[in-house]
């Protein structure tokens, strides 16, 4: 209810908006999942567990999830702002040399495995 989107007609970038509290200002970007598009039989229960596992996902490659809020058809997960680019850009935007590719390829593995130990 304090969060507004800046722009919802604007794309969002790796299905995230960016979105302003009212009161703060605080930048955060939102990752707004529809009710109607979970999948068959996950629960209340599982919801909250998934919500327990982002709030403990601490690792400098993750985006932190501060909170999560619903009203009734969607759930909202607000992670931290950060300017962020696709790897497709970062890839094609400079001249990297094989040492740079694999050294960027371990973080993006390093955050992945991180996010799925949770």
């Amino acid at each position: 209810e304090d969060m507004d989107l800046v722009d919802p007609s604007v794309t969002s970038v790796l299905g995230l908006q960016l979105a302003l509290h009212r009161k703060t200002s605080v930048q955060r970007f939102c990752m707004r999942t529809p009710k109607t598009k979970m999948a068959n039989g996950i629960g209340i229960s599982e919801v909250r567990g998934l919500i327990r596992a982002l709030k403990r996902c601490d690792h400098v490659n993750v985006l932190t999830c501060h909170e999560v809020f619903e009203d009734a058809e969607t759930i909202y997960f607000m992670y931290e702002y950060f300017p962020c680019c696709t790897l497709r850009y970062v890839f094609e935007s400079h001249a990297w040399s094989q040492e740079q590719l694999v050294n960027l390829a371990r973080e993006c593995c390093a955050g992945v495995a991180h996010a799925s130990s949770v």
